[in-house]
């Protein structure tokens, strides 16, 4: 079926540079049906998806992010917090309320850290996906190099894949 699952952005104006521009920054969910409403609250600001709560967290006092997702008319999702590769949280949602929210002490946590939604049904079948929202510096774990070839075409490779033309 076209449109399912369905791309959705969240893009201050309706243009193709202000969709490219928010895609980059990881605004972004995918969702077989439920609309999502997303944002994190860290030192008394909201931010919106795929942000990086770096400075935010390192300027409060407290530490803390609080995660919201509201559904609405998504009766039985049960939305799942993913943060690190793990799921770290599971709360159904009732027909009465179409919101979840969690708070976590992200200066706890050292080095670098996400978190994302996932929301299921009842079933267990994946409805929705959110890109995350992180704190601290990440790593790379995966070398990767370039080479030049003689025609001057740029390729990269990968140890999982091989030579690529970029």
């Amino acid at each position: 079926m076209i449109g399912d699952p369905a791309t959705y952005v969240y893009a201050d104006r309706m243009s193709a540079a202000a969709i490219l521009d928010a895609v980059k920054a990881g605004r972004v969910y995918v969702s077989r049906r439920p609309v999502l409403d997303i944002e994190a609250e860290a030192d008394g600001e909201v931010f919106p998806l795929g942000s990086g709560l770096t400075e935010p967290v390192g300027y409060s006092e407290a530490g803390f992010v609080r995660c919201r997702l509201a559904v609405p008319n998504a009766a039985a999702a049960v939305p799942h917090v993913i943060g690190n590769g793990a799921e770290i949280a599971v709360h159904p949602i009732s027909k009465a309320v179409s919101e979840f929210e969690f708070r976590q002490d992200w200066k706890a946590d050292a080095g670098y850290v996400w978190r994302r939604f996932e929301l299921r049904s009842d079933s267990g079948e994946l409805l929705a996906f959110t890109n995350p929202i992180s704190c601290g510096s990440k790593t790379k774990s995966i070398a990767t190099c370039r080479r030049r070839s003689r025609a001057g075409s740029v390729w990269l490779y990968h140890p999982l894949f091989r030579w690529e033309l970029l």
